[in-house]
């Protein structure tokens, strides 16, 4: 397996409308509130109404039924151009890709502004980025990988492989009923909850989280949901314990950082006194590697899966997979990446004994 030939193989799953488009039948894919501006688009582009209009979780609206589509049909008509239009275009290629659809044409350019372009990405790296890329289970983890690179070098975000499954659910890596979990970078809790649903009652999850906004916003969705399971850990994981800076910013940015604007405890989380662990998510903004530092006791008594974010900083892409495996060489790794934007690409990690045969 050699990552240079990925990478040339590697081709655009969405790119920008172009009026040449309008040779091919299409099928709009909207909200319900947008199908209307939908049709008079692209009416007016190409003198025509679309074949179809397809709707965010196929909610009704009102363009006539003989124009409306299920999503799920539109992979069986290969012929359609399937063009994502209006507002959210990163939600909705998300969603897309839950029906295998990849080939698109978003309406307008989303005009990213932040981008991890760097040109000079592989060939600073190709040795540990290959390193990587041997160490991955499957062939989706190595397209993926693929992808994530050739958007680096080439700053285009249409190269991006979106998985099929949600974020932080691959089909073996996930939170199982009865599972200890750590929630690290739990933001406003809506991972933790969706923790908290696949272990139910035999289960607990600990929600890490600083921010104090974020917290208080946890601890009235406890209250508020009648939630058990869930229990909130107001501190940021680290390899050391003691006070740091960080930068609360009230959303899922808030980050350790010299220059932050509160000062909060850290913790390892081989100090959490856990009697199991059975999965460790970390989207903790570039702190992972610390984070991870600061389990390996856990990590080698407990062998849980691992779901750790790998995109915040260039090095992370590399880094954290080989330090890991120099940690636990006998999992299993896969990799998935979650967005039509170059955020929420993840290394899913199992040992090998808990594969199923």
């Amino acid at each position: 397996m050699y990552l240079p030939s990925y990478l040339s193989a590697t081709l655009r799953q969405r790119r920008y409308f172009d009026k040449s488009d309008v040779k091919r039948e299409a099928v709009i894919f909207c909200t319900a509130d947008e199908a209307s501006d939908a049709i008079a688009w692209y009416m007016g582009v190409a003198g025509r109404p679309p074949f179809a209009i397809a709707t965010v979780k196929d909610v009704k609206c009102d363009v006539g039924s003989s124009l409306l589509m299920k999503t799920k049909r539109i992979n069986t008509s290969p012929h359609l151009l399937c063009i994502v239009f209006g507002i959210s275009a990163r939600r909705k290629c998300v969603e897309l890709a839950r029906y295998g659809l990849s080939d698109l044409v978003l309406d307008r350019d989303p005009k990213f502004r932040n981008s991890k372009f760097y040109p000079s990405y592989f060939a600073d790296y190709s040795g540990k980025l290959q390193s990587v890329f041997e160490m991955l289970e499957d062939e989706e983890s190595r397209l993926s990988y693929a992808s994530v690179i050739k958007h680096r070098v080439t700053g285009d975000h249409g190269y991006l492989r979106i998985a099929k499954y949600r974020e932080y659910c691959h089909p073996l890596v996930c939170a199982e009923p009865g599972d200890t979990v750590i929630d690290g970078g739990a933001s406003n809790g809506r991972t933790s909850f969706a923790f908290g649903r696949s272990v139910g009652p035999r289960g607990q999850v600990f929600a890490v989280e600083p921010d104090p906004t974020n917290a208080d916003a946890i601890i009235k969705s406890i209250k508020t949901l009648g939630v058990t399971n869930v229990e909130l850990l107001q501190l940021a994981l680290a390899d050391e314990n003691g006070l740091m800076r960080f930068s609360a910013t009230s959303d899922g940015s808030s980050r350790l950082e010299v220059k932050g604007n509160i000062t909060v405890p850290t913790k390892r989380i081989d100090d959490l006194d856990l009697d199991r662990c059975d999965l460790i998510s970390l989207d903790v903004e570039g702190a992972e590697a610390a984070a991870i530092r600061g389990a390996q006791r856990v990590i080698l008594k407990h062998r849980p899966k691992l779901q750790i974010s790998i995109y915040h900083r260039h090095e992370d892409l590399f880094e954290l997979p080989l330090m890991i495996r120099e940690t636990v060489p006998d999992y299993a790794f896969f990799i998935g990446h979650h967005d039509a934007y170059h955020s929420e690409t993840d290394l899913y990690a199992i040992p090998r004994e808990r594969l199923q045969p």
